[in-house]
C-alpha cells in the first residue's frame, strides 16, 4: 500500500460488513504501508470531499457540523476506544453511561446556554499534519465555532474535559456509506440529498 501514498484514498467497507470493521480496515492499511496521516484522512476528510460534503463534515474547523469522536487514545491504536460521539454538537453516545442510556443523554440539549458545549482534550486532530495539543473546541447550536488552545467559554456552557490522554477527531466516514443511513444497503438514487434537513 505504500505505493498509494500519492493517491487520494477513501477507506470503506464491502456491502454487508459491520461498520465496526472500519477501524480494523484502517489498522490493516496502516500495518501494510500507509502513513497514519493518510489513513486518518481516508476515514475523515477525503470521503467527505469525494461525496461533496467537505464544507460540512470531515474535518474540525469553524462553521462545520460538530460531528466528532472523543477517544481514550490515538485513533488508530488498537487499544483506543470511543468514549463519546457527538453529532451536530449533541452527545449521541457515551461509553460511561449505563447501557440503556448510552444513546439518550445529550450535552447540547441540556446546556442552559442555548446548546453551547466546550470540549477539552489532550490532542485535537485538525487535518493534514495539524495536531493541536491540549486544545478546546467550542460548539454552538450544532456547529463548531472555535478551535484552539483556549476558546471562549460563554456563561452556562457545558464543559466536557475528556482528559490529557483523550483525542478528538472528526467523525469517521465510511467512503461507501450513506452518511448516517446505517443499515441501508440499497443504491441511492440521484435525488438523494446530503444537504442538512
Amino acid at each position: 500500500l505504500a505505493k498509494l501514498r500519492d493517491v487520494r484514498l477513501g477507506l470503506g467497507l464491502a456491502p454487508g460488513q459491520p461498520v465496526e470493521d472500519l477501524r480494523l480496515a484502517a489498522t490493516l492499511a496502516l500495518r501494510h504501508g500507509l502513513s497514519e496521516q493518510q489513513v486518518l484522512e481516508a476515514l475523515t476528510r477525503i470521503p467527505a470531499e469525494l461525496m461533496g460534503v467537505a464544507d460540512r463534515v470531515g474535518s474540525l474547523a469553524p462553521g462545520k457540523d460538530a460531528d466528532f469522536l472523543v477517544m481514550n487514545g490515538a485513533p488508530l491504536a488498537t487499544s483506543a476506544h470511543v468514549q463519546r460521539a457527538y453529532i451536530k454538537g449533541r452527545k449521541a453516545f457515551d461509553a460511561a453511561a449505563p447501557m440503556h442510556a448510552k444513546m439518550m443523554k445529550n450535552d447540547a440539549a441540556d446546556a442552559p446556554h442555548g446548546g453551547t458545549v466546550v470540549v477539552r482534550a489532550g490532542t485535537i486532530w485538525l487535518g493534514p499534519d495539524q495536531w493541536l495539543e491540549n486544545g478546546e473546541v467550542l460548539i454552538e447550536h450544532g456547529r463548531i465555532r472555535q478551535v484552539g488552545k483556549r476558546v471562549a467559554t460563554p456563561p452556562g456552557a457545558t464543559v466536557v474535559d475528556a482528559g490529557a490522554d483523550a483525542f478528538v477527531t472528526p467523525g469517521m466516514i465510511d467512503a461507501f456509506g450513506h452518511l448516517g443511513l446505517e443499515g441501508d444497503r440499497s443504491t441511492p438514487g440521484p435525488e438523494l440529498s446530503f444537504a442538512p434537513l
